[in-house]
């Protein structure tokens, strides 16, 4: 990572004629990338080898990530209930209900146990001593490629690669996983006490799992998805998300833990408590927000990317294109921002490449006066 960039993430960043980038996209993109450049790989360490260093020599990043949350062999080998997978390889997701309401005493009785005993068996069919080896042998094997592929990088090509570590917020484990995002906000209000105590009770866990992470990955940074605070009221994003939210958040950070939060949909009534975390070490990727609002409400220790919408890679022009690229840059001329799309780029068909090499180049070229 080059001098500017680690200061930038690290709070350390001097004023800079620069804007420093990454490309926001998910591993199956750049695989699809390298396929469509014809290059060779012999193994999966190779392909993110040469992916990453196509996107730092192709996009002009500074750094590059990844991550994966979706992994097909497992899920099957798991049988995983909630994907529905198509004969074209599309998968779908379908909701399980792996806790009712009723179980919430339960649940805060013993999480780990919970989720061992009642959830974990009902959401895959397969459970037994076999199926479980033979899904972390493939997991590790997956993550072995990412970490070997990352040192490469990094000692061989002084290209700064992470692999993030996908960690959720505690009401978004209820939202996503447990309840379901309907059910959820009816127990915001029909049980509330049980919800605030439940989501308090998964913090320690859900830290453990960024520690354990951390020792397996040979990095300190993660990335966190907030799903649900972009449909909950400023009241209930208050009382309901944000303690546990930022009591994560805080322990997290005593550990010099490095966070990506994705702020999904549209979050700026909420930005007065958000910003409320004032460290250099946590990225806000902001994905519908307006800028000029995000830019009124941080203060000088925040640090946002993101805004760039991924449509106007695939249907603008080339002019709009490049106009709402330097539209940002003008906005967040002196603020810490790192230029990033909105959306992660997860299809080949997300982004025109054309446009988004043209996007990309014209920021790296910019300087400011």
């Amino acid at each position: 990572m080059d001098i500017d960039t680690l200061h930038f993430i690290k709070g350390d960043f001097k004023p800079s004629k620069k804007v420093p980038q990454f490309l926001l996209s998910d591993p199956l993109w750049n695989k699809s990338y390298l396929d469509a450049l014809g290059e060779e790989y012999l193994d999966e360490t190779e392909l993110h080898i040469k992916s990453n260093i196509r996107i730092v020599e192709d996009f002009y990043c500074n750094f590059t990530i990844g991550f994966f949350g979706f992994i097909p062999q497992i899920n099957e080998v798991l049988g995983h209930k909630g994907w529905i997978r198509f004969e074209n390889d599309v998968y779908q997701r379908k909701f399980i209900e792996l806790m009712s309401r009723v179980e919430y005493i339960e649940f805060i009785n013993d999480p780990f146990k919970f989720i061992n005993e009642k959830a974990i068996p009902r959401l895959y069919r397969y459970v037994d001593h076999k199926s479980i080896v033979n899904a972390y042998q493939l997991y590790s094997k997956k993550i072995n490629s990412y970490i070997n592929a990352q040192n490469t990088l990094h000692n061989k090509h002084h290209i700064a690669n992470k692999y993030l570590t996908i960690i959720p917020t505690p009401l978004d484990v209820f939202g996503d996983y447990l309840r379901g995002t309907k059910n959820l906000l009816l127990d915001l209000h029909n049980c509330p006490d049980l919800v605030k105590e439940a989501a308090l009770l998964l913090v320690d866990l859900l830290y453990e799992k960024a520690v354990i992470a951390r020792k397996a990955n040979q990095n300190n940074w993660l990335i966190m998805p907030l799903h649900i605070p972009s449909i909950l009221s400023v009241n209930d994003f208050t009382t309901f998300f944000f303690p546990s939210f930022k009591l994560l958040i805080d322990k997290l950070l005593s550990e010099d833990f490095i966070i990506l939060i994705l702020l999904e949909g549209k979050v700026e009534r909420l930005l007065d408590k958000i910003f409320d975390i004032a460290s250099p070490n946590v990225i806000f990727n902001f994905e519908e927000d307006i800028p000029c609002i995000v830019k009124e409400k941080m203060n000088s220790t925040n640090t946002v990317s993101g805004f760039y919408p991924i449509h106007l890679l695939k249907y603008g022009s080339d002019i709009e294109s490049l106009a709402y690229a330097q539209k940002l840059l003008n906005i967040f001329e002196k603020n810490n921002y790192i230029f990033s799309t909105d959306k992660v780029i997860y299809s080949p068909n997300d982004v025109d490449i054309h446009k988004l090499k043209l996007v990309y180049k014209y920021v790296h070229d910019f300087r400011y006066s």
